[in-house]
């Protein structure tokens, strides 16, 4: 069966991008750019008896100028044929997926339309339209395999209805299988997350290898593997642990590896994980398994401050293990921002966890959280503590209440733009405390400075990177 995956374009939509050099727009266009879109090559890995094909047109619409992605979409169509088309979709990409789930419908109205991703867990409702026919709700990788399997059997009258995690658009109204929200952890793990059906499946990154994905400073080519399922916190702006009900699911470290094994041609590996080490006894064994067995890559992974300062012996195994980057979420700089946003975290720790993982040469990559209630002050000490804390990249996100997540609920009636294009963490979509034009040339300043720690980071380190912007 023809099935076609597609990552959606992110609109260049970045009301930040006022008063800046061609080379500070490099920088804030990175906190858009994504890597492999590891979600499809999961999908794509459970398919391999399938004819697949992968277009990351968020890859596409970053490398390529006045990219048409509505056209582009139709040509691979008209090439391909697909029977069944699935597409994965953040809050950003929503309008761009229904677009193309139009471009689908127009050439052929019998192909079998299909979404998933974490904004149909957040909001599925968002995709009720005549143009979708299926909903994936939650992880996809099963019920993926359920949906072709079923739609080979009786292309005419599909069975979908008993397959869980399901909507399905019926006269303006979503009408729902079994949800996996009602699934038992032991379930989720067993049946969706670590789903083998008597064989592993592991993404199919071959699908995705024509895409130029590489980690600039260095050169060299990076792709995803995961070695957990959620996340050990509930953060009020993060929709993330809903995917997996609330749970943290590690997988088995003999999976891992054996994955880790087949990832040769990628000399810098990221596991993109809500946390990586939110189980530190697995993590030992997993970090000092791939010394025992040589294998050698370089690693990203994530982890929270809290975390490094507790186990800093742990992070010590890892950096002998292969870890160089570790990216973590320090929000905000005030203890008090910390509790609002319900991260149960100290600035403490993020001062120490910054000293810690230097000291062990691995570079730290933080994000802070900007709030539109911010006023010059605020910009002021947040410019400070990147000034007193240099890391590798300080990157900046202005507070987004995403549809679905606690936050939305508290901030819901400030909203004043609700076009889903600008929810991608560059735009405030509340009204902000200074003019808006101050509070975006505020924020550009913040990335001028993130520039400037950068630099003093890497002469503190004695490191030999290629700067943002820099020519070869």
């Amino acid at each position: 069966m023809r099935i076609l995956l597609i990552n959606p374009p992110v609109p260049h939509i970045n009301l930040i991008q006022k008063s800046h050099s061609e080379a500070e727009e490099v920088e804030i266009n990175k906190r858009e750019m994504m890597g492999p879109p590891l979600a499809l090559n999961d999908i794509a890995g459970v398919l391999r008896n399938e004819e697949v094909r992968i277009v990351d047109q968020k890859f596409e619409n970053d490398s390529i100028k006045e990219y048409d992605f509505e056209a582009a979409i139709h040509e691979e169509i008209k090439k391909f044929d697909p029977e069944i088309v699935g597409i994965s979709c953040f809050t950003a990409h929503v309008n761009s997926a229904k677009k193309i789930c139009r471009v689908v419908k127009n050439f052929n109205p019998k192909a079998l339309t299909v979404i998933g991703g974490l904004h149909t867990v957040l909001r599925p409702e968002d995709f009720c339209i005549p143009e979708i026919d299926l909903i994936v709700i939650g992880l996809g990788k099963k019920t993926m395999r359920s949906i072709v399997d079923a739609y080979r059997e009786n292309p005419a009258q599909p069975d979908f209805l008993s397959i869980p995690g399901l909507g399905m658009p019926v006269d303006g109204k979503l009408k729902y299988t079994r949800q996996l929200s009602d699934l038992s952890r032991a379930e989720i793990k067993s049946d969706h997350y670590l789903f083998y059906d008597n064989e592993e499946y592991f993404p199919d990154r071959e699908l995705t290898s024509r895409y130029d994905y590489i980690i600039e400073s260095q050169n060299k080519h990076v792709h995803y593997i995961n070695t957990s399922l959620g996340c050990t916190d509930r953060c009020n702006f993060c929709g993330l642990w809903k995917f997996a009900n609330g749970y943290y699911i590690p997988r088995e470290v003999s999976s891992i590896i054996k994955e880790i094994k087949t990832m040769d041609k990628y000399p810098i590996v990221r596991m993109v994980d809500a946390h990586t080490f939110g189980n530190i006894g697995q993590s030992k064994v997993l970090f000092q398994t791939l010394m025992d067995e040589g294998i050698s890559h370089e690693y990203i992974v994530d982890i929270r401050t809290d975390t490094v300062v507790r186990h800093a012996d742990m992070l010590k195994l890892a950096a002998k293990a292969g870890v160089k980057v570790a990216i973590m979420g320090f929000e905000a700089t005030t203890d008090e921002e910390l509790e609002k946003l319900g991260k149960k975290n100290t600035i403490a720790n993020t001062i120490d966890a910054i000293n810690t993982l230097h000291s062990l040469k691995i570079w730290c990559v933080g994000n802070y959280i900007i709030n539109p209630d911010y006023d010059e002050k605020d910009f002021d000490r947040v410019a400070q503590f990147i000034d007193d804390n240099p890391v590798l990249y300080a990157g900046f996100t202005v507070m987004t209440p995403f549809p679905g997540t606690p936050q939305y609920d508290l901030m819901k009636d400030r909203i004043t733009i609700t076009d889903l294009d600008y929810y991608n963490l560059t735009n405030a979509v509340v009204k902000t405390r200074l003019p808006e034009d101050r509070f975006y040339t505020k924020m550009a300043d913040l990335y001028k400075l993130s520039m400037k720690s950068r630099e003093k980071f890497i002469k503190k380190m004695g490191l030999a990177l290629k700067r943002p912007g820099q020519k070869e």
